[in-house]
Formats: C-alpha cells, sequence, structure tokens
C-alpha cells in the first residue's frame, strides 16, 4: 500500500532487500510499471528467506543494508524498513545515521507466538538437562521507545490472522 500511495503522488520508489550474498535492490523509479517490479522483488527474496530458514540459515544483518541505504537515500528523503524486533540487533549506530535529514519509517512485523504465546509451560532442554517454562508476550514498548530516542518511527504490524 505503500508503494502505491508513492505512484499515487508521482514519487519515486525504490527497493534494497537483505539477502545473504549483496543486498536485492532496484535503483528508484517512477509509476505502476516500477511498483509492479517492487512487488516482484519482495515475492522473490521472501521466498529466498522463508527458503533460508527453513534451512537453517540465519537472517542477514541489517547494519549494512542501513549503511547502504544511507548512501543511496538522500537527505529529506523516506525510509521504510519491515523487519521482526530482532531483526534490529546491532542496527543502533546505522539507524541514528540514517534518520538524521531523512524519515524513517520502522515497521515491527509481530509473530503470532509474539503476541499471544501458548499458555501451557513448554518443555525446555539443551541436551543434559530439561526445564519447564511458560512464554510471556512481547511487550514492545520498550522497543518503541528506544526507536524513537534514535530519531526512527516505529509501528506495529500484528500478526496476519488470516492464515
Amino acid at each position: 500500500v505503500l508503494g502505491w500511495r508513492a505512484v499515487a503522488r508521482g514519487g519515486s520508489l525504490g527497493l534494497l532487500v537483505a539477502g545473504d550474498e549483496a543486498p536485492a535492490s532496484l535503483a528508484p523509479a517512477t509509476g505502476s510499471a516500477q511498483m509492479q517490479a517492487v512487488a516482484g522483488l519482495l515475492a522473490r527474496c521472501h521466498d529466498a528467506a522463508l527458503l533460508r530458514t527453513a534451512a537453517g540459515h540465519d537472517p542477514t544483518p541489517l547494519a549494512p543494508v542501513l549503511a547502504r541505504a544511507l548512501r543511496l537515500v538522500p537527505a529529506g528523503g523516506r525510509v521504510h524498513l519491515a523487519t521482526g524486533p530482532d531483526g534490529l540487533l546491532g542496527t543502533e549506530a546505522a539507524l541514528t545515521r540514517l534518520a538524521q535529514g531523512r524519515r524513517v519509517e520502522i515497521h515491527l512485523l509481530l509473530d503470532p507466538l509474539e503476541t499471544a504465546p501458548p499458555r501451557p509451560a513448554l518443555a525446555v532442554s539443551d541436551g543434559a538437562a530439561s526445564r519447564f517454562g511458560r512464554l510471556a508476550p512481547f511487550d514492545p514498548q520498550p522497543l518503541l521507545a528506544h526507536l524513537r530516542q534514535l530519531g526512527a518511527s516505529p509501528h506495529l504490524v500484528p500478526p496476519d490472522d488470516a492464515g
């Protein structure tokens, strides 16, 4: 929806997606064809990320991608970053630099287990010992406050309950 809004007002739209190799990117351009290209690249990158996760690979760090965004997005520009809360680890310095002179909007994608963890106690084992524990719902408020202090505008994106 954000991209289509930019297209409707004649704005340019680019894309930078973290991945195992170099980030996938589309140079900024205007129009419906650009938005279609953005949607296609997002879909391909999402599929690749799901395959990497299924294969047991750790997520790609975001700090190098944010440093690249700093070079690509001019002062006065807007950056939208979509990630889970744990994807922001180690990005404080890069986020602070990126937010200087730019509008940085962070869309925090919440997982159903973060918002509504199972009620029963779960068994946890490290191979040598086992325990039972309950998961607490994720409290986003400290993270939201921290991101605001860094100069970003955070937004919570609840889980999609459509299945």
